[in-house]
């Protein structure tokens, strides 16, 4: 029998096991209503919990509709992989470049209510050109310094509210 939930394989793919424990659902305090206080207390921790889960949680897998490049008309973004709070991606450049193309990755509305913290390396590819990043509550740009047209540039990066 296939299980996903522990890590086992199921027709070909393997996810590693959900080690969060789920939310707590709000209707489990329609019992406590006739209690004014322990209602309140029951609310509040059922919040924190709910906001903790989602702060640890992995975030929204990263598609590529959530990329957009600008700065020449032949750059490619692909190799996606993670979520918007860890992942990776490649840039590849085409012949048609300005002097600092930017890729910019776009989070779904409310991933950070904040700015987050952002660490961005690189990890690979055939470039060698400097790059530069800014991370927002919406997005994370990223300024490649005059790259050079038929290279690739790797990118891997972990954010945190």
């Amino acid at each position: 029998m296939c299980n996903l939930a522990r890590g086992l394989q199921c027709a070909g793919q393997t996810t590693q096991p959900n080690m969060l424990p789920p939310p707590i659902n709000p209707q489990t305090l329609n019992a406590l209503k006739d209690n004014a206080q322990v209602y309140e207390t029951a609310q509040q921790t059922i919040d924190a919990h709910n906001q903790l889960l989602a702060a640890l949680g992995p975030g929204v897998a990263l598609t590529g509709a959530m990329f957009s490049a600008s700065g020449g008309a032949t750059i490619a973004v692909g190799s996606i992989s993670g979520t918007v709070k860890r992942g990776k991606f490649t840039v590849m450049m085409g012949n048609q470049l300005t002097s600092a193309p930017t890729v910019t990755l776009t989070f779904p509305r409310g991933t950070f209510k904040t700015d987050p913290f952002a660490q961005l390396i690189r990890n690979g590819g055939t470039g060698k050109a400097d790059f530069s990043y800014v991370e927002t509550a919406g997005n994370i740009t990223v300024t490649i310094s005059k790259p050079t047209a038929g290279e690739q540039y790797g990118f891997q990066f972990a954010i945190a509210e």
